[in-house]
């Protein structure tokens, strides 16, 4: 991944193609995850809980998460690191590949579903959710100053969201047999 920035791109490339969003739709489908992600640290704090939407492509493949970073032009790509938890579970001697992560938060991630969105085949439903969670951030985060209070019920509202997009990954599809006709 040598020859990236890391850092956050702010906006998304104006000249993708079809077939690039296609691409990146079913990527997200089988090789990523959409997620509203829940900071309940903040109540201890006296603040309001915090939501943000992430999504994020793993492969052990380098490529393609560069590919993505350079295709789309937003995001920022990592190496993830190996966690004590697989370390104690695999133990010290296994080999395992390095895995390398692309990911975008927050508007652009809604800005890339929304792109993905006629493409997608398994995400569809979580997508849908994740850029309506984003809309509430637009709507009601007190014009984005600092210290105002988000309202319990847009709370609420967005644990639910949260609390959807979670359940959808755990939903048994049944397998219906394709005839050739």
């Amino acid at each position: 991944m040598a020859g990236v920035k890391q850092a956050n791109r702010r906006t998304l490339k104006v000249d993708i193609r079809d077939t690039d969003w296609a691409r990146l739709a079913a990527y997200i489908d089988g090789e990523g995850c959409v997620n509203i992600h829940t900071n309940r640290g903040q109540e201890a704090l006296g603040k309001s809980r915090n939501h943000s939407l992430k999504i994020h492509v793993t492969n052990t493949d380098p490529r393609l998460p560069v590919w993505i970073f350079e295709t789309f032009g937003v995001g920022k790509c990592r190496q993830k690191q190996k966690s004590p938890s697989i370390v104690a579970y695999m133990g010290t001697g296994k080999k395992w590949r390095q895995v390398h992560i692309w990911q975008v938060e927050a508007k652009l991630a809604a800005q890339i579903l929304e792109g993905c969105m006629p493409f997608f085949v398994i995400k569809r439903e979580q997508a849908e959710i994740a850029i309506a969670f984003q809309k509430t951030k637009t709507y009601h985060n007190g014009g984005g100053k600092r210290g105002t209070r988000i309202p319990v019920n847009v709370i609420q509202m967005r644990e639910q969201m949260a609390h959807e997009v979670r359940q959808l990954k755990h939903v048994n599809y049944e397998i219906k047999e394709a005839v050739n006709g």
